[in-house]
C-alpha cells in the first residue's frame, strides 16, 4: 500500500450505523471498510471494463469474419465441424 492521505467524508446516520457494524463484522476499522469499498468497486469496474474489452473483440472477429473466410457475405458460415477437424488433423 502507498502512502495514506487523510480524507473526510460526509454520510448519513443510517450508513453511518452501516459502517460501525460493518467494521465490528470484519474487525477492522471504519476507515478500512471505506478502504475495502472502494476497493471492490475499483475491482468491478475493471471486470466491466474487461468484458466490454472481450465483447467488442468478439464483435471484431463477427465483422472480420467473410474476410477471415469464416462466414459468406451474407453472415452463412462457410464450414462445418468435419472440415475443421480435418483442418486441425492435416495441421498436426
Amino acid at each position: 500500500m502507498g502512502r495514506m492521505i487523510r480524507k473526510q467524508i460526509v454520510i448519513d446516520a443510517e450508513r453511518g450505523d452501516v459502517l460501525a457494524k460493518l467494521a465490528t463484522q470484519y474487525g477492522v476499522s471504519q476507515s478500512e471498510v471505506v478502504r475495502m469499498a472502494i476497493d471492490a468497486l475499483a475491482e468491478r469496474s475493471r471486470s466491466e471494463a474487461e468484458r466490454d474489452q472481450a465483447f467488442e473483440r468478439l464483435m471484431e472477429r463477427f465483422r472480420n469474419a467473410p474476410d477471415l473466410g469464416l462466414t459468406d457475405e451474407h453472415g452463412n458460415r462457410t464450414w462445418t465441424r468435419e472440415s475443421l477437424y480435418e483442418d486441425r488433423l492435416r495441421r498436426y
